[in-house]
């Protein structure tokens, strides 16, 4: 792999493993084994909990990294000496102590016995599937879209940072090693780690102007940076990443809308959508300098991406990808739920009655149901139905909003859940979305405004070659999902 410098570092090992013994309790259903396994030979030398680390990994990794001659062979006392050198790490003086106190127990042994091993196994693995791979054509567009020289970067596997990857300058960066083994993202992160830090803030003042224009991009651009830990610049890599994978030949462009379309919760479709723009022009030179005039044109259009988003999305060819697909499509449904939970104040009652030209009339159910679970209605909630060409819609009213959102049914089928913050108490299942697909077609979705919860269910009347027909399946699932959305894309103006 030419100009690509493949190796580990003990240094970095080390400062992510102080954030993952924070994590103890809970993080092992999700380690590495490997990882894991390190974990529990350090705990059984020391409980401290580390609590009083409070930078993230990355920074840190970024701080040390201009102290450290070569992270790649830095012992620990190395690490403790860059630590005492760095500005700006708020916890560098506990660092230093919860460094010295792994050496002590001996990390540096665990390291080499358990991480190192794990580490250089996924090197040499790497190492043989991308030994005739050519990634010239990969760094003339980074160097291209970032207006200056891009042509090695050095790789630092990590089975401490799982699952996350970062950079931490323009050349170098952060992968965790995966759990599956598996080499297939190299390339991947080479394009998207190697495109950061391009951005200017004239950029990111516009970006921030066009995520903020509508209800939809506020929740996904709130998601992305308080659930996914991220940044403003990250779309747009993203979009170039994709970009660059296309121009490269590295992927086709069905490869990479299959393989990106549910990347970070789908809370990130501005990165599909710009990439369909770029990719639908000859030459775009600086990436800055053209997204900051696309953003000054109108070019970049707030109120259309969700439908290009779903007009980029190829048709499936199998189940998984099918299930893939649908929860992309019917997320933007999700995003604006939680939306209106968190901006309208008004009841939206007549809002819906208004879109679907129908009424709302009081029932006489005496049980809610969503999907093939029901639950019966105390006396103090009153339901109100509507019922109009295919579209069922219940309006069940609470006491108070925390009686609304704790009002949760048993997940079934394809579903999915979203979780609301409301007056600091976190509510799981608040949102609730589910496909059905077998006995009959529909598409249910159940959400709350202010201390009201809401249920859609969307059916299609089909004979049983709809059910049978895979192909027929799909299309008539997604029709189920757009008649819904369209009622949340209408509330959410």
């Amino acid at each position: 792999m030419k100009n690509i410098n493949l190796t580990t570092s003990m240094a970095f090992d080390a400062i992510c493993t102080l954030i993952c013994l924070q994590q103890y309790n809970w993080i092992s259903p999700v380690s590495l084994p490997e990882q894991k396994q390190a974990l529990d030979a350090i705990r059984e030398h020391t409980n401290e909990d580390f609590n009083d680390i409070h930078d993230s990994f990355s920074a840190v990794c970024e701080a040390v990294n201009m102290h450290l001659s070569d992270p790649s062979t830095a012992t620990l006392d190395d690490l403790c000496d860059a630590l005492g050198k760095t500005q700006g790490i708020q916890s560098a003086k506990e660092h230093i102590r919860c460094i010295q106190l792994l050496k002590d127990i001996g990390f540096e042994e665990i390291w080499n016995n358990i991480i190192f091993p794990t580490e250089q196994k996924y090197i040499q693995k790497v190492e043989s599937d991308y030994k005739n791979k050519d990634f010239n054509g990969v760094f003339e567009l980074i160097s291209t879209l970032k207006s200056k020289p891009v042509n090695s970067t050095t790789i630092y596997f990590a089975v401490m940072s799982y699952p996350v990857s970062f950079s931490f300058t323009n050349y170098t960066f952060v992968q965790a090693v995966p759990r599956s083994g598996d080499t297939d993202r190299i390339v991947t992160l080479i394009a998207h780690e190697l495109m950061h830090y391009f951005a200017s803030e004239q950029l990111y003042d516009l970006y921030r102007k066009h995520v903020n224009s509508n209800l939809y991009l506020r929740s996904t651009h709130n998601a992305l940076i308080t659930d996914m830990h991220s940044g403003d610049e990250e779309e747009h890599v993203m979009a170039a990443e994709y970009y660059i994978l296309l121009k490269s030949g590295m992927k086709t462009r069905r490869e990479i809308l299959i393989e990106n379309c549910r990347r970070y919760g789908n809370c990130v479709p501005n990165a599909l959508y710009i990439f369909n723009k770029m990719s639908e022009c000859d030459d775009i030179g600086n990436l800055n300098e053209w997204l900051v005039k696309a953003y000054e044109d109108g070019v970049i259009k707030a109120d259309e991406i969700i439908s290009t988003v779903d007009s980029m999305l190829p048709a499936p060819q199998n189940d998984e990808e099918y299930f893939d697909l649908a929860l992309v499509k019917s997320s933007p449904c999700w995003y604006i739920a939680k939306g209106i939970a968190k901006e309208i104040t008004h009841d939206i009652k007549s809002d819906i009655e208004s879109l679907l030209c129908a009424k709302f009339v009081p029932s006489v159910a005496k049980t809610a149901s969503f999907c093939k679970d029901e639950i019966a209605l105390d006396d103090g909630i009153s339901m109100q139905t509507l019922n109009t060409n295919g579209l069922v819609v219940d309006r069940l009213e609470f006491e108070s909003t925390e009686d609304a959102l704790s009002f949760n049914f048993k997940p079934m089928g394809n579903h999915t859940e979203v979780p609301i913050e409301y007056n600091g108490n976190r509510f799981e299942n608040a949102h609730q979305y589910s496909i059905i697909d077998r006995d009959k077609i529909a598409f249910h979705m159940t959400f709350t405004c202010q201390n009201v919860r809401y249920i859609i269910k969307s059916y299609f009347e089909q004979g049983e070659s709809g059910i049978e027909d895979a192909s027929k399946r799909y299309v008539h699932v997604f029709e189920c999902i757009n008649r819904a959305l369209d009622i949340m894309m209408e509330l959410s103006v």
